[in-house]
């Protein structure tokens, strides 16, 4: 899980681009997270076999001024 990034715990990004990452088989083509808090970043052009084309938060996710443009699911669109 997490093609650009795999983190267990609590995830916090302040700015940032995440873009052209792919999770073959997995979730969260861009990341994967056990929470996620996000402002101010980017997710563009990622992909993920089931779930979370751009971002994948197995528990709580919080998100201000985030963009999502281009993410995709490959089992599910």
């Amino acid at each position: 899980s997490g093609g650009g990034a795999a983190v267990v715990g609590v995830l916090t990004l302040q700015g940032g681009r995440i873009e052209n990452n792919s999770a073959v088989g997995a979730v969260g083509g861009g990341l994967y997270a056990g929470s996620l808090q996000a402002t101010n970043t980017r997710f563009i052009s990622n992909s993920a076999n089931s779930f979370g084309g751009g971002a994948f938060a197995g528990g709580s996710a919080t998100l201000v001024a985030v963009d999502f443009a281009n993410n995709r699911t490959l089992v599910f669109d």
